[in-house]
């Protein structure tokens, strides 16, 4: 179950194949949580996931320009020679524009030059330096100039607004061309001399690392199990079993979040995973390799705590899953605590992306053997 550990340093984005960043960023992405667009077969193959992705963005964008761009407003103040919108009187007075037969107007403006149609634009630069294809390069290029002619700014939104954008309702015809471009937009593009690995300026980005492992974890098991009639969350609170404190006890109680939650009711498993991008062992004084005990009091804090709650409700108890990265060598290793049953498992990031997607399903199987997720008991 578990290969042989050896001496190594911390795995770092420079040791994982720009591959299976892109891979981890296809699971991350909402295009692959939300099922927009069948992108399951490149699971296997991520190093064509641009080209697929930019193939999709485009025929989106042609179907846009066929059918007329999604239009915003724009609030807008200018000196008319008849009434639009509001008049603005102080200006129109202290300007004295109506001795030149104007007035000053305040009006909402219809535009192309929309947050959604800027991101377009933005990926669709991106795809004509990311993708191998010749036609699929000049493709996005002239899709990119006509957005350019018809008015659509270079600027991208802020992260912010394409949340916003991709949760707003009035959007649903966009929903699919805006989650490819997200996508294409996240997708690193490897430094020259990097001879296929990840790109130089994510080498040192521990933080963004780690938050790509977690997301990308949601959203895998998100696609797969979501249709199969699990519930899948992420960062979901949880609460103490408080029986009394004292009064200053609430503002001082750290609170318990997990990171990926995963429930069947029928099947009757409720699974805590917890990610962390880092070595789940490190070295005792006598030089052997150990798990680390802060992540087993976590993950056994997380079980505990919910047990008399979930034993009232007649529900069975949880189950945890420490999923890290392969460093000093692959381990996929359980035991059994007072009834919670409690998995150290390492996805081995410099692997086939087809290893990659083995180990997270192999990470959640029931311990009767592997099983595919969407099927998992």
């Amino acid at each position: 179950m578990t290969a042989p550990i050896q001496d190594a340093r911390l795995v770092t984005s420079s040791k994982i194949p720009v591959r299976n960043l892109w891979l981890l960023q296809l699971f991350a992405s909402r295009l692959y949580q939300r099922g927009d667009a069948d992108l399951s077969g490149f699971e296997d193959m991520p190093e064509e996931l641009p080209d697929a992705v930019a193939r999709l963005l485009a025929h989106e964008a042609e179907e846009r320009l066929r059918h007329n761009l999604t239009t915003g407003f724009r609030r807008r103040q200018d000196q008319l020679p008849r009434v639009r919108g509001r008049i603005d009187l102080l200006d129109t007075y202290r300007h004295r524009y109506l001795d030149q037969a104007r007035v000053s107007c305040r009006f909402d403006e219809i535009v192309v030059d929309t947050p959604g149609n800027r991101l377009v634009r933005a990926a669709l630069h991106r795809a004509s330096r990311l993708v191998t294809a010749p036609e699929l390069t000049q493709r996005t290029r002239a899709l990119n100039e006509r957005l350019r002619a018809f008015g659509v700014g270079d600027t991208p939104p802020r992260v912010a607004e394409i949340s916003s954008l991709l949760s707003d309702r009035s959007m649903a015809r966009d929903r699919r061309m805006l989650c490819a471009a997200e996508l294409l937009l996240s997708l690193h593009i490897p430094a020259p001399g990097c001879h296929g690995r990840s790109a130089v300026d994510v080498a040192d980005d521990d933080h963004f690392l780690r938050d790509l492992f977690e997301n990308a974890v949601y959203g895998f098991f998100y696609h797969r199990l979501s249709p199969a009639g699990w519930s899948v969350q992420h960062s979901h609170q949880l609460t103490w079993d408080v029986e009394s404190a004292s009064e200053g006890m609430p503002d001082l109680l750290p609170t318990m979040e997990t990171d990926i939650e995963l429930e069947n009711r029928s099947s009757r498993r409720h699974i805590v995973i917890d990610t962390k991008f880092t070595s789940v062992t490190r070295l005792n004084q006598y030089g052997k390799y150990r798990l680390k005990s802060e992540y087993i009091y976590q993950m056994y804090a997380y079980l505990m705590s919910q047990q008399d709650r979930r034993l009232a409700a007649g529900l069975p108890p949880s189950e945890g899953v420490m999923l890290h990265p392969a460093v000093h060598g692959h381990l996929d290793e359980e035991l059994t605590v007072q009834g919670y049953r409690i998995r150290f498992c390492t996805v081995d990031l410099a692997a086939p992306a087809e290893v990659v997607v083995e180990q997270l399903n192999r990470s959640v199987d029931n311990g009767r053997g592997p099983a595919d997720a969407r099927t998992i008991q």
